[in-house]
């Protein structure tokens, strides 16, 4: 994501200036704004504070970052835009301003590499092991062996899992070439860049993925704005 700046002007995204005006989402708190330096523009909510959000409970937290995540996405459905994280605030509109002249080169770059392109999320959570246990009672030796062939079985699917892992990322990385991943709370999250021109080629991908690695779960997320690649 775009870096955080300073306070006091709430950000929720860069875009290039629109050639004609459109209908802004609501914020958090109230409307929105865009402030325009010849081709970059930013989407704000001027009337936002920000002890409005840093001194507020977890509850009004989280949907402070819940309507934050709409903004984006209703304006990523029409516009191409760079995201910017929760919580950043500009001291003033004519810091942002400043802002805007001295980076507009480089914001106007990454518009153009991310143009026609959407952040696709891969969840991938392994399937819990199937091991059938024994329908009677054993005893003794028979317990024993029959807990040994179940941990060697578990063992084995492991191995199975972790081999289908990484032939995926590889044939993922052949495919598309910028990927970002990560792991948390024990899921396996693959950030793809693609084009949303050919989503339904991804579908496929995604499909034939599932195909390969019966022993994993894998979910793709809607296109998202690029979070994980400017």
């Amino acid at each position: 994501m775009v870096s955080s700046i300073l306070r006091s002007m709430y950000i929720y995204a860069f875009l290039e200036t629109p050639e004609s005006s459109f209908c802004l989402p609501p914020g958090i708190a109230g409307e929105l704004k865009l402030v325009s330096c010849d081709r970059l523009s930013v989407v704000v909510e001027p009337d936002l504070k920000p002890e409005a959000i840093q001194t507020a409970d977890d509850d009004v937290q989280l949907q402070a970052i819940l309507a934050h995540d709409r903004v984006l996405r209703e304006l990523f459905i029409h516009r191409e835009l760079l995201p910017v994280p929760f919580g950043t605030f500009l001291l003033s509109q004519d810091v942002l301003m400043d802002y805007l002249h001295g980076h507009s080169a480089e914001f106007l770059a990454k518009l153009d590499h991310v143009r026609h392109k959407a952040e696709y999320t891969l969840k991938l959570l392994p399937k819990e092991f199937n091991l059938e246990s024994d329908s009677t009672p054993l005893k003794g030796k028979e317990y024993f062996l029959a807990k040994k062939r179940r941990y060697e079985a578990q063992v084995q699917q492991q191995a199975e899992q972790q081999e289908q892992l990484e032939n995926l990322v590889d044939l993922i990385a052949q495919q598309y070439p910028t990927v970002q991943g990560e792991t948390k709370d024990g899921i396996g999250r693959i950030f793809i860049l693609g084009d949303r021109r050919q989503e339904a080629t991804l579908l496929n991908h995604v499909q034939d993925w599932r195909d390969r690695c019966s022993l994993w779960e894998i979910n793709i997320s809607e296109a998202l704005p690029a979070y994980h690649f400017v």
